[in-house]
């Protein structure tokens, strides 16, 4: 599936417009769903949009919006947006001012325009935009099917809701089409009682989203869209009002113009249920005092007391609900909120900035709206085909940093070239170049002394014996020292002459240990003190140290093993204090490595030129 985007200069409706975003790139007029190309073509297609967007330069493109510091908040309610507010700053500070409302059934001229004069509020500073429409127009419930049963993963069971609904909706006839369903859970439900539901809200406002991001590809400038649900973002700011709440069951009411929704709680502030009630007369039921009544006793609340929460917007003909006894909780007395601006707008900020875990805070139904995003779900996210369009972050950085490595690669071949030819030039333009006569036989003399002179003494400094590697073997011989105890270790390497007219010397190395054992020691003994068992032996250490005097694959070297036990006349099997008292037995291990006069390190014993 392609999908077109006409990027022309022509978009913007004026000078102001066209200054207050960063300038379209008209280059590319299609793009092609990458499922359509090849591994080739989508490379091509990837690193146009490297060079010619800000997707690369600007993460932004790939932050939720509600982490972006310049957010338009927009309060959807009938039919139309009825009150826009902008916000930028970090949360718990932000500055809000009220701006012009815009329509959604504006057309994507009219978008360009509203954009570009919310642009003029921010500054020049602006990086990015946040759209985030709050939903107050419909609220409904859907059931989940087997809703009693608490699954142990409720991110599985929001995901399918997400993008397989039918599959966990207890109602199959509801269109999933139409429809967004998002999960949120009823912390305080007991087992056997519904453990949450499935708010619905219709995809109505979903081209008109889809229409604000396309003008932000248009713009080439990050515009990340959200559309929250009203009544969820104001649950969500209860834990500011938590010293108006009581500490026993209550229930909390929300107005709409077109609907009521009701949330109950437990003593401990848990969340029991959230249940909607439509107006069907543009005013809130008569009977809906009867209504919280007959919910609160099927969930055996006795007469919990009703909590409401003023209308952030003032409604014409709009008389409060009966409710006998209910108590009014004023938000715009509290302190953290702004009077002037919607509550549901401030609702997200009220979870994100420095909530101390006391109250209604530190319960697990607003705990989980602060680390979970229950109540800031997005109900009309972009589709999977429109983010499948583009390059992820991941690979727009690696488009980045690849162009960089390719950019210093080609300079350093170029700086390696030049140096080269460089020192070309000065090699050919040296006198020693241009000489051609012969090198004397005097000359050659010299040199062939000098190289004989130093393959002597290079043969004379062999590496044959050393200390340390002797230690190495020695630990290798016992590699438990708490089995043995050494009454004698000696090494000793002496040259051998085998004819008078040789020029080298082989070499003899011994190796003497002596002393007491336990019988797993002997046992090992016993086991390498062969010729093959004590060459692996070697082997290890030459692996291990480097050393290649311990070689045993060549020809002119051999090695002998010989070990003597018997058994230690001193040995008490209980009360030895001693070591030679607490070892049975007695053994002498004797090793021989002869290096003949044609090995690699034989001694050179002619004189040195």
């Amino acid at each position: 599936m392609s999908r077109l985007f006409i990027f022309d200069r022509g978009v913007c409706p004026d000078d102001s417009a066209g200054a207050a975003f960063p300038r379209p790139f008209p280059l590319m007029e299609v793009l092609i769903h990458p499922a359509q190309l090849s591994a080739w073509q989508r490379f091509l297609q990837a690193r146009r949009l490297h060079r010619e967007t800000t997707r690369s330069r600007n993460l932004d493109w790939y932050r939720e919006a509600l982490d972006l510091e310049c957010q338009l908040h927009l309060f959807l309610e009938d039919e139309d947006v009825s009150e826009a507010h902008i916000c930028s700053g970090k949360d718990g500070r932000k500055t809000w001012s009220r701006v012009p409302v815009p329509s959604v059934e504006a057309g994507e001229q009219e978008v360009v325009e509203y954009l570009a004069e919310i642009r003029t509020h921010f500054g020049s500073k602006m990086r990015s935009l946040a759209v985030i429409l709050h939903l107050a127009d419909e609220f409904a419930i859907s059931e989940l099917a087997g809703a009693s049963e608490r699954p142990e993963d409720l991110g599985d069971l929001r995901e399918k809701l997400v993008y397989e609904p039918k599959t966990v909706l207890e109602d199959h006839s509801d269109s999933v089409e139409d429809l967004s369903f998002r999960l949120f859970p009823y912390p305080g439900a007991k087992p056997g009682q519904q453990f949450g539901s499935a708010i619905t809200i219709s995809r109505k406002c979903q081209a008109y989203l889809r229409q604000i991001r396309n003008v932000g590809e248009i713009l080439n400038f990050p515009i990340r869209t959200c559309a929250l649900s009203a009544p969820l973002v104001t649950l969500a700011a209860l834990p500011r009002l938590a010293g108006e709440l009581p500490s026993q069951p209550f229930a909390a009411f929300f107005s709409y113009s077109s609907f009521s929704v009701i949330a109950f709680f437990t003593g401990e502030g848990e969340l029991l249920m959230l249940r909607s009630v439509r107006h069907h007369e543009g005013t809130t039921p008569s009977h809906i005092g009867r209504i919280v009544q007959t919910m609160a006793a099927a969930l055996e609340l006795p007469e919990p007391p009703i909590y409401t929460l003023p209308p952030s917007r003032a409604r014409a003909n709009s008389a409060g609900p009966d409710l006998p006894g209910a108590v009014v909780v004023d938000w715009r007395k509290n302190s953290w909120f702004d009077s002037t601006v919607p509550l549901e707008f401030q609702g997200s900020s009220s979870l994100a900035s420095d909530l101390t875990e006391e109250g209604l805070a530190k319960t697990n139904t607003f705990r989980g709206m602060m680390e979970s995003g229950w109540a800031t779900q997005d109900f009309l996210p972009p589709a999977r085909d429109e983010v499948e369009l583009f390059p992820s972050r991941a690979e727009m950085r690696i488009l980045r940093f690849g162009s960089v490595a390719l950019r210093l690669g080609a300079a350093a071949i170029f700086l390696f070239l030049a140096w080269t030819g460089v020192r070309g030039l000065r090699i050919i333009n040296d006198e020693s170049w241009h000489q051609t006569g012969e090198v004397s036989l005097e000359g050659n003399k010299i040199l062939s002394s000098e190289i004989r002179r130093y393959e002597q003494w290079s043969a004379l400094l062999a590496d044959r014996s050393k200390a340390w590697v002797s230690m190495e073997l020695v630990n290798q011989l016992f590699p438990d020292p708490e089995s043995v105890v050494l009454s004698e270790a000696s090494h000793r390497v002496r040259p051998e002459l085998a004819q008078n007219k040789d020029t080298n010397a082989g070499v003899v190395k011994d190796w003497t240990l002596s002393g007491v054992s336990n019988t797993e020691a002997l046992n090992h003994l016993t086991l390498i003190s062969t010729t093959e068992g004590m060459g692996k032996v070697f082997e290890r250490i030459r692996e291990q140290t480097g050393n290649e005097s311990f070689r045993t694959d060549l020809g002119s070297r051999t090695l002998l093993v010989n070990l003597l036990t018997s058994e230690n006349k001193r040995f008490k099997p209980v009360g030895g204090k001693k070591p030679e008292e607490r070892f049975a037995h007695n053994f002498r291990l004797t090793i021989t490595q002869r290096i003949t006069a044609e090995d690699p390190i034989a001694i050179p014993i002619t004189a040195v030129p």
